[in-house]
Order: structure tokens, then C-alpha cells, then sequence
């Protein structure tokens, strides 16, 4: 075969790819639609569910914005997470938002699959704290967990879990696969 052929071969083949990957369906609900329910979340009750408004950073593009706090508590211990979740017109304007949040003291951008992330794990009023910022085709989603009797990496899990429930349900309703 002719090296131009392979070369125009290969440029169909990543054109077709692109296409397919750009007409994956987005998420067309609200971020309410999306919001985990105590059990779904794996807390005991939710303590607050209301609509949000994104920093300025995060509002080109917005659609809808929500935020739930979870909580478990016994006499021992309270162990809670913060869900935020927001629905974009388009992957870029979500991508955009992704970048603004948690410029500092996050890891470097991962991916698992088409999700995008970064981490953090800190101290905040004495308690081990950790966080995931996340985005997917034209969703943002980000997890904060905390707990007084939770390990950093207990607490990690706890946030990847969440974000991860949210885009499992988004996948239910039609988004295309994260």
C-alpha cells in the first residue's frame, strides 16, 4: 500500500472517531434530575438540597446547578459529603468550569475513561477532608467528604463513589458512557 494511502486511511479513521465521540449523546436533564437520594449516596439522610449559582468562573454555559449535603451521625462519629453537581450547554463550557475549579492544592488532571479529575486531601476545623472535581461531556461534579472517624483514603472513596453514582445515573437517562 502507498504511504499516502495509509495516510489518508488514518485520517478517515480519526475523523470517523471524532465524529462518533462528538455525537455521544450529552445529558439533557437538570441537575436536580441527577441528585442522589440519602440511599443512593449511601448516607443516612440528606441535611440540604437546594439550587446553587456557580462562581464566575463556572457560569459561561450553565444550564442548572445543585447542591446536596449528606450526612451520618451517631453518638461516635458524623461523617458527611457535599455534592455539587452542574449541567452545561456544551462539553466545553463544562470543561471550562472544570479548569476554574481547585486551581491549587489539587493533584494533576487524571482521566478514567472520558471523565476528567483531580483530587485533594485536607484538614479543614481539625477534620481529614477530601475532595474530587470532576467533569464529563457537559457535566461538572464535585465531592467533598468528611468524617471524624474516616481514613484520608476511606474519605477518597467516599467522594469517587459519589461523583461517580451521579454520572452512573446520568448514563441511565441517555448521557452517553463516561
Amino acid at each position: 500500500m502507498r504511504p499516502w494511502i495509509r495516510t489518508a486511511l488514518g485520517l478517515a479513521a480519526l475523523a470517523l472517531a471524532s465524529a462518533a465521540i462528538a455525537a455521544t449523546p450529552i445529558y439533557e436533564g437538570s441537575a436536580k434530575g441527577l441528585v442522589l437520594t440519602a440511599g443512593e449516596a449511601k448516607y443516612e439522610r440528606i441535611t440540604k438540597s437546594r439550587a446553587t449559582r456557580p462562581s464566575a468562573g463556572k457560569r459561561p454555559g450553565i444550564k442548572s446547578a445543585w447542591n446536596a449535603t449528606y450526612q451520618d451521625e451517631n453518638f461516635l462519629s458524623i461523617s458527611s459529603a457535599d455534592l455539587t453537581i452542574y449541567v452545561y450547554a456544551t462539553a466545553q463550557h463544562a470543561l471550562r468550569a472544570y479548569r476554574d475549579a481547585c486551581k491549587t492544592g489539587c493533584s494533576a488532571e487524571k482521566r478514567a475513561g472520558q471523565v476528567r479529575f483531580k483530587t485533594s486531601s485536607l484538614t479543614h476545623e481539625g477534620l481529614p477532608v477530601a475532595v474530587r472535581v470532576s467533569t464529563c461531556r457537559n457535566l461538572y461534579v464535585a465531592a467533598i467528604a468528611s468524617a471524624t472517624d474516616e481514613t484520608r483514603a476511606q474519605l477518597a472513596f467516599n467522594a469517587r463513589y459519589l461523583v461517580g453514582a451521579v454520572y452512573k445515573k446520568a448514563a441511565q437517562v441517555g448521557m452517553g458512557p463516561c
